[in-house]
């Protein structure tokens, strides 16, 4: 062994720097990181402070600040003991939802705590009045104006909640009161000077508003962002190094956020609506004027590249173009790889104008989310791109990069939330400066967003048309961004030339058709733009008047007409939603009736009788239908027609269906719940975890009367179904997405994060143990009543591996998303192809042709004949329809997302069990009526009788729809567009096919409605055995499960209509109750079709088959 020994020369101790040397760099050091946000750090620098100099008054305050930036309220309070922070103290307490006082300060700083504490004590009228009072002095362009005007219009809204008693029942549900609105600043040093040892504590506003709160959030998902992927970003570095040359902005944009509903409104500079979103899979040419018609009419030359959404809206527009395909999201790089292809071979050529789409940014936020890895690379890799082209370009040239819309937390855009209507704007030229000095100072008096100019995306339009020295296309709605006018007469003049362009197209939208909609507006408009052109007049050659008077009054202009064209283009039509209303009210006699007459009769020849008093009756109600139309929908001939058609045929059933009596109070309950929460935006906001309640309100009903069964089997059959259904909506429950309004209420679980388009681990772990499971699940239940039999085994087994294989296809999704590869894609795209065609065709072939589940045994008695069983027989109906709605079953699972698939799951097991408790109770209650009444079931020859079959009740069906609702919430959707699940039009098809994909789309979106559709029957058929050589009420009970179920959604959709109509002035109207109006209608809409599939299809060839076995007659 050869060891070393080495001698380490001892170092002197450091000598320790005097106070009078460390003090002022700590000081330095404090400010940088207050100033940097590093609150932690200058926590520890302010402790140091204070040990080297005491308890220094100043810098107590500062600790007291950093402790509250760092949510430390208990250590902060303790600071504040036997201290004369009294404000300080107050707002601690504040922050802690502890008692205190706000008696012993009457300055601003008070005021706005005392506000806040009314608020919070549902004090709103006090609150009103304070907010008032410090608005009255207050600047309207001060920051701290805009903030207690929101917090004004919170305790307005409340006030109006309160009075009209919306919000009663919100102390019956335990979710987080309206008034938690934590998110208010803590106070902050305003001045720090490294050469003193002073701090100043600046009194701050308290904001105790809700948005705030989602909007600190945000916020913090921002820079979290920034940090992670804008090391070196050269729109920043560009206008931190150019100023003049470079312009960064934020930009507002209209909903939808969707790309080709961009498209027009930036080359058009109108305002597309949400109805418009309906196009976002396919475009039609624009007709009307537009940018690049204006470049086409002044012969420049023009080019395209990149995303082939364009060439739907402006097909050969462009003199060359080379489109992608934009709708393939597996894809994240051809698209960028093409436009970097072809963009600097067309800069070369000096093309005139010249349009670059990116899609990568947008697909792998589609894919992956935007915080994943793969967004820093792809970012990364966009920089290097811009890097190039703005070497590439020339002195003459304008560079414009925007984005044309934002996107969510998880990376979709669609909807109208702020993270998606957030894009950016940079304008850039390299030599030409686009503004100067004082443009720009007087630049940031003008709005701004996150340290942003913010703008209209609109805007841009019309200024680059007077830029390019274009006309400014006709059906524009934009202003003009001030800065890139930086001489004032021109400023003016641009200006003036667009509000006259607006003007001219308000003036012709009022003589159009609809020109009623703008007409109420003209009068205010033009005086607006009168003042606006006399201030134009009187203004002279500088920059600006002192008042700005000039600028501001056609900004007036400018956005008073943008809110008059939301406000008509974006409402409801009041006699169209009338006369819907009516339509669906008559609806409602009609399926009382129905379901009525259905519930006393043995027989559907009742139908018959019906039909005819119906076209007795239709004359008149033709007329009396016709004088609706003319009231309601004068000059709207198609919708009258619709009208009449219908309404008519309705008068006439009601004529002929009249109910009978109305429905019992079990019945009621669960419907009236249900209706009762659109009462109030905070119940419809919770509707899911509402909607558990209701569901599990009579199943614990039943497990509470379970002990009182007749017999010891009848008590665990009932506990045990009972407990296992109310545990396993619990679960399903489980599974959310989480609404923008509830901010830090609502955690989510569907996604592994709340900004992750990726499920959790433990659910893809689960996804083939779940599948494989449904085989057992299926074979247990089918097993109870020997109904395991025939073709049952092989059709469970192909089930159950159709199943397995749409897991497998969200498997190979992740792995092919952790490691990209075309092979993967390939074998997956194949997978899912094949599954869609073995659930979908050959499932539903296999079972047409296929036999009922039973089976015929042989055996020999003891007195030496032989018996015949048949298996299977006492649930012959139920047991072959179960198998009809498993391939929809295999689709639905195949398109809907990992933890969805485990929803669906839960609900198979719901469903079944439910299924087994009715049958439980149903036999209970039979037994009960055999021994209170047991002469009443006995025949002459003393043997007695099973009572007949129980009707199918309403509370039944109702039950059902419930289940679709929350099936529909816990399958990762919401009552808004940004939840809709774009991923499933992309399952089989690495692009987008028609009509698959918004057919996939459906299928997912609809899952939870469609699948308790389609149950609908087995309220019916499930363990019900034929009657050989007799007559059975089946069909007439399976119209009455149906008007039932049909009734119920059909309330569903009536309540949200008549809140949305109710609720069309409420601040929350196009956030809550008009979606959530709009979901009403799609599942009523789905739950319908698929019911009459069900019925049409499944049951009548179920029925068709009994029948041809054991000579049954279903009536």
């Amino acid at each position: 062994m050869i060891t070393k020994t080495v001698n380490y020369k001892k170092l002197p101790p450091k000598e320790e720097k005097s106070k009078e040397v460390r003090i002022p760099k700590l000081y330095k050091r404090l400010y940088s990181q207050i100033t940097n946000g590093y609150y932690k750090n200058a926590l520890q620098t302010t402790s140091k402070l204070l040990n080297l100099e005491g308890n220094n008054d100043e810098l107590i305050k500062t600790k007291l600040f950093l402790l509250l930036q760092l949510d430390s309220y208990n250590q902060a309070l303790s600071l504040t003991e036997n201290s004369s922070f009294d404000f300080e103290e107050a707002y601690t307490n504040y922050r802690l939802k502890k008692n205190t006082s706000t008696s012993s300060g009457n300055d601003r700083k008070w005021s706005i705590l005392q506000a806040q504490l009314a608020y919070r004590q549902a004090d709103y009228q006090s609150a009103i009045n304070l907010y008032q009072s410090l608005l009255s002095d207050l600047d309207p362009n001060d920051d701290e104006y805009h903030d207690i005007e929101t917090n004004l219009k919170a305790a307005k809204e409340s006030l109006d909640f309160h009075s009209h008693g919306y919000l009663t029942a919100i102390e019956e549900l335990n979710v987080p009161p309206l008034d938690v609105l934590e998110s208010n600043p803590a106070p902050f040093p305003e001045n720090y000077n490294p050469q003193n040892t002073t701090v100043d504590l600046k009194s701050t506003t308290l904001v105790d508003n809700k948005s705030q709160k989602i909007e600190k959030q945000k916020q913090k998902r921002r820079q979290e962002m920034h940090s992670k992927y804008a090391n070196k970003n050269i729109p920043i570095d560009s206008e931190r190094e150019s100023p003049d040359n470079s312009l960064l902005y934020h930009t507002y944009v209209d909903p939808p956020t969707t790309t080709l509903q961009r498209i027009k409104g930036l080359t058009t500079g109108s305002l597309p609506t949400f109805i418009d979103i309906g196009n976002a899979f396919s475009g039609t040419s624009i007709e009307e004027d537009s940018l690049i018609r204006q470049l086409k009419n002044a012969h420049k030359k023009t080019a395209f590249v990149g995303d082939d959404t364009w060439m739907s809206v402006f097909p050969d527009s462009f003199d060359e173009q080379f489109p992608y395909d934009s709708f393939n999201v597996e894809d994240l790089h051809s698209v960028d790889n093409g436009v970097t292809k072809h963009i600097f071979p067309l800069i070369a050529n000096n093309t005139d104008f010249i349009i670059g789409h990116f899609l990568g940014v947008d697909h792998v936020g589609h894919r992956v989310g935007p915080s994943h890895e793969t967004m820093s690379s792809k970012l990364k890799q966009m920089n290097d791109v811009l890097t190039r082209v703005v070497e590439a370009i020339d002195d003459d040239t304008l560079l414009v990069v925007m984005g044309d819309h934002g996107m969510d937390s998880r990376g979709d855009h669609g909807g109208d939330s702020e993270l998606e209507t957030s894009a950016a704007l940079w304008m850039y030229s390299k030599q030409k400066p686009l503004t100067n000095s004082k443009a720009r100072t007087f630049a940031n008096s003008l709005p701004h967003h996150q340290g942003h100019r913010t703008i209209q995306q609109i805007d841009t339009l019309p200024s680059l048309s007077l830029l390019l020295g274009l006309a400014i296309p006709f059906n524009n709605l934009g202003g003009i961004i001030p800065e890139l006018f930086p001489i004032p007469s021109v400023l003016r003049q641009a200006q003036d030339v667009t509000s006259n362009q607006i003007w001219k197209y308000l003036k012709s939208y009022a003589k159009g058709q609809s020109g009623h909609e703008i007409k109420p507006f003209l009068q205010s408009l033009q005086q607006k733009l009168n003042l606006a052109k006399e201030a134009k007049s009187l203004e002279e050659g500088s920059y600006f008047n002192k008042d700005h008077t000039s600028y501001y009054l056609y900004s007036d202009f400018f956005n008073s007409t943008l809110q008059s064209c939301r406000s008509i283009w974006a409402q409801f039509d009041a006699l169209l939603m009338l006369s819907g209303g009516l339509l669906l009210l008559m609806s409602l006699p009609i399926l009382v009736g129905v379901f009525n007459r259905a519930g006393r009769n043995s027989s559907c020849d009742w139908m018959k009788v019906a039909v005819r008093d119906a076209q007795k009756a239709a004359p008149w109600a033709l007329v009396v239908a016709s004088f609706f139309s003319i009231a309601l929908l004068k000059g709207k001939h198609i919708e009258s027609i619709i009208f009449i058609i219908c309404f008519a045929v309705e008068l006439a059933l009601s004529y002929a269906v009249p109910p009978l009596s109305i429905p019992k109070a079990l019945d009621l309950f669960g419907i009236l719940s249900h209706l009762a929460i659109f009462l109030s935006n905070s119940y419809v906001l919770w509707e899911d975890r509402v909607l558990l309640v209701i569901l599990q309100t009579p199943i614990l009903f039943s497990l509470v009367r379970a002990p009182y069964a007749n017999q010891a089997r009848m008590k665990k059959q009932l506990a045990i179904a009972s407990a296992l259904i109310a545990f396993t909506l619990r679960l399903m429950a489980g599974s959310t997405v989480c609404r923008e309004e509830l901010g830090g209420w609502c955690a989510v679980t569907f996604y592994e994060t709340s900004s992750s388009s990726l499920s959790p681990a433990w659910v893809y772990a689960t996804l083939i143990p779940s599948a494989i499971a449904t085989y057992f699940v299926l074979r247990y239940s089918l097993n109870v009543s020997a109904s395991f039999a025939g073709f049952a085994g092989i059709f469970v087994g192909g089930f159950t591996l159709s199943l397995v294989l749409g897991s497998s296809y969200w498997l190979l999704d992740l792995l092919e998303m952790k490691t990209p590869s075309y092979v993967l894609i390939t074998i997956k795209t194949t997978l899912a192809r094949t599954n869609i065609l073995f659930a979908g065709v050959v499932g539903y072939t296999f079972w047409y042709v296929s036999t009922l589940c039973i089976d015929i045994k042989e055996e020999n008695r003891q007195d030496g004949k032989r018996e015949v069983k048949v298996l299977g027989f006492s649930n012959s109906y139920g047991a072959y329809y179960l198998l009809f709605m498993l391939p929809a079953f295999a689709l639905m699972w195949l398109t809907n997302l990992p933890t969805g698939q485990l929803a669906l799951f839960g609900c198979l097991i719901v469903i079944l069990v439910f299924l087994e408790l009715t049958d439980y109770q149903n036999d209970e209650k039979a037994l009960d009526k055999l021994l209170k009444r047991p002469s009443k079931y006995t025949k002459k020859d003393g043997k007695m009788v099973a009572p007949p079959q129980p009707r199918p009740a309403l509370w039944r069906s109702a039950w059902l729809a419930q289940l679709g609702y929350l099936l529909y919430y816990s399958t990762g959707h919401q009552a808004v567009l940004s939840t809709l699940q774009w991923k499933a039009a992309f399952i089989g098809f690495p692009k987008l096919t028609y009509p698959y994909a918004p057919l996939l789309v459906s299928i997912n979106t609809l899952s939870g409605f469609i699948l308790v559709s389609l149950a609908v029957p087995l309220l019916v058929y499930w363990k019900v055995a034929p009657k050989v050589n007799a007559s059975q009420s089946l069909n007439t009970n399976i119209l009455r499960a149906g008007s039932g179920f049909v009734l119920y959604n059909t309330l569903i959709t009536l309540a949200t209509l008549i809140a949305a109509a109710h609720f069309r002035r409420h601040l929350m109207v196009w956030k809550v109750f008009a979606p959530r109006f709009m979901l009403g209608g799609l599942a009523l809409l789905a739950t319908d079709a698929t019911l009459l599939a069900a019925i049409s299809l499944g049951a009548s060839i179920t029925s068709t088959k009994v029948s041809r076995v054991f000579k049954t007659t279903a009536t």
